[in-house]
């Protein structure tokens, strides 16, 4: 089952909720897959439309989307790369490796605006930090999982339109 980020309604055939009076967009959550041993706030927002909000110049919109494309861009070559190292981790839960590649991915995901992403991250690596065992196969699928889905919300925002 999904849900809205904001009124928690449920929905299986909207990708996301409108509210009528305004043009506030709010993407619909899917699932994290859960982490055994890992505690994340999976009530985050995929995408966060307003981290943006007081950087750019109203008055250019085609300058922003330039610079957030190339951002985007940017983000999707090096997280994209991370991501595929952690699927192809051969260690142990508990390795600085591991550590490295998930704190990458969440910076980045941060730095955008990417909220449950770099929520999820962030947890993983207080897992690490904290010596925790957790299950790696399922770490993978919901990064994967995770990284995904906010590629397609920030891609669908409207300030890239």
């Amino acid at each position: 089952m999904r849900f809205c980020n904001d009124c928690r309604s449920s929905t299986k055939e909207l990708p996301r909720c409108r509210f009528p009076e305004s043009d506030v967009v709010l993407y619909v959550m899917d699932p994290i897959p859960e982490i055994s041993g890992v505690d994340y706030d999976r009530s985050a927002a995929i995408f966060d439309p307003g981290h943006f909000e007081g950087i750019f110049d109203p008055s250019n919109p085609a300058a922003r989307k330039t610079l957030l494309l190339e951002i985007f861009g940017l983000f999707q070559e090096e997280s994209g790369s991370q991501v595929s190292a952690l699927e192809s981790f051969a260690g142990r839960a508990s390795d600085a490796d591991l550590r490295e590649i998930i704190h990458s991915i969440s910076g980045s995901a941060a730095n955008l605006g990417l909220a449950r992403l770099a929520a999820l991250c962030r947890a993983v690596e207080l897992a690490i930090h904290e010596g925790r065992s957790f299950d790696l196969v399922a770490c993978r699928l919901a990064v994967r999982a995770e990284y995904e889905a906010a590629c397609r919300a920030f891609s669908e925002d409207p300030l890239l339109r």
